[in-house]
């Protein structure tokens, strides 16, 4: 069910479902976390595709959900963080967000 709204078209309903995910890793045990990794891959998928319709609104949501999960639970990222580095940066480098905390979202996931 996750993976399926995450890939949604609608942006909002991948919004949603990656809110969804967020709440569910803060409250779940760390043991059972690692059954959400195989999300991971649709999850980063949505704030990449905020990026290039530049929807900074979702592009901001989804990036606080991506901190609230690594403060929750950080090994859950701990094997894919030089792929998340790669995608983060494209958000810290792209010179024409309007709101300068969005880029400064994906530094506070990475530190």
């Amino acid at each position: 069910m996750f993976k399926v709204t995450l890939e949604h078209e609608n942006l909002h309903i991948s919004l949603c479902s990656l809110q969804a995910v967020s709440q569910l890793l803060c409250v779940v045990m760390p043991k059972y976390a690692k059954h959400f990794i195989g999300l991971l891959e649709s999850m980063v998928k949505v704030p990449l595709k905020a990026l290039e319709v530049d929807d900074e609104s979702i592009l901001e949501d989804s990036l606080v959900e991506f901190n609230a999960m690594a403060d929750a639970e950080p090994k859950f990222f701990k094997n894919n963080f030089g792929d998340l580095f790669e995608v983060f940066k494209q958000i810290i480098t792209k010179s024409d967000i309007l709101n300068k905390t969005i880029r400064h979202q994906p530094i506070e996931f990475l530190t």
